[in-house]
């Protein structure tokens, strides 16, 4: 196995190697695990006499046919080059499908196997370490030199640059998923263009704070009933490097600001006065999915989330080891109360 070092990640990522039959991609920044695999896989399709098909899957997929991928990848497409299938790692990717994908001579075309954060002794990232016909990239969260290379490519392709005090503000607000890191600057490269230098005002006007919107995602799903999406976020979150006492604040902020916004509403303000009035302002994005939750959620409903809350972070400081699953189960209990309040309102 080849585990490539990031110097030599983009040159790989342009140009994959065709003594690789299988990749693996792994690491807390889940947006670059995504991206790089759409990248490789559409630079190996193109780099074939003929294009190659694309296949996508997942937990779902193995559920209905465990053995597809191993059929998959063993068969010869009539037409096209040889395939490609990206692959989510999940509970069902069970470790001797890996071992028996990554046989010699077993695969015809291209595995790429897209995983979170693994540990050294992750089952499946031994197996591919094991393996001299596979690479493994591993996909951190980025620093400001890579960063600074993602906006330089986005920007350069609209013959747009930043002033150098632009570039410092925008590094400062990106990093914490490469997905969402270059939605924002993709944003930018629109509202600029035609222009030849954007400033921090620019920059400002566009541009929210990444990591916080991570945390928003997590806490407007929860609140908005929305388990599954709230657990989902919260790995995503995790893995982007946000510690789960993170997304504990981030609700309890959000439940005392639905508390102060509900406490006026019940003495005869209208919704509107009331959300305009709370410091910090609630963003313009979030205002109608805000005033949702201020008329589903009653005053007894919003207390008993914050006294929820509150136990919770008590448990998690007791039990650090535990605090990301403590996290977890009360995004669900959240997500039963919005459920329930939705129901009542």
């Amino acid at each position: 196995m080849v585990a490539l070092k990031s110097a030599q990640v983009s040159q790989f990522v342009a140009s994959p190697a065709n003594s690789y039959t299988a990749v693996l991609l792994h690491g807390t920044d889940l947006g670059l695990v995504s991206e790089r695999a759409e990248l490789i896989a559409s630079n190996f399709s193109q780099a074939q006499n003929e294009p190659s098909e694309i296949l996508r899957m997942d937990d779902s997929d193995l559920a209905d046919d465990p053995d597809r991928p191993v059929v998959e990848l063993r068969t010869l497409p009539m037409f096209g080059g040889p395939k490609v299938l990206r692959l989510k790692a999940g509970p069902r990717l069970k470790p001797a499908l890996i071992d028996d994908l990554l046989a010699p001579g077993t695969i015809q075309g291209l595995l790429l196997v897209e995983a979170g954060n693994l540990k050294r002794d992750a089952k499946i990232r031994k197996l591919f370490e094991a393996s001299k016909s596979a690479a493994a990239i591993a996909c951190y969260s980025d620093d400001s030199a890579s960063l600074g290379r993602m906006i330089d490519d986005v920007l350069g392709a609209q013959q747009l640059t930043l002033s150098p005090e632009a570039r410092t503000h925008l590094i400062s607000l990106l990093g914490a998923d490469r997905a969402l890191s270059r939605a924002e600057v993709e944003k930018l490269a629109v509202f600029g263009r035609g222009r030849k230098e954007l400033t921090v005002d620019d920059v400002d006007a566009v541009v929210g704070d990444v990591a916080e919107q991570t945390l928003d995602r997590v806490v407007f799903a929860a609140m908005g009933g929305q388990a599954d999406p709230a657990v989902r976020e919260l790995d995503r979150s995790v893995a982007a490097g946000q510690p789960p006492q993170a997304v504990l604040l981030a609700l309890q902020r959000h439940l005392a600001k639905l508390h102060r916004a509900r406490a006026q509403i019940d003495a005869g303000k209208s919704s509107d006065a009331a959300i305009r009035g709370l410091r910090p302002p609630v963003h313009f994005k979030q205002q109608a999915a805000f005033q949702k939750q201020c008329r589903d959620w009653s005053m007894g409903a919003i207390e008993r989330a914050l006294l929820r809350a509150q136990r919770t972070v008590a448990l998690t400081r007791r039990n650090p080891a535990l605090e990301e699953a403590l996290t977890g189960e009360l995004l669900l209990e959240i997500a039963r109360l919005g459920t329930a309040s939705a129901g009542k309102s």
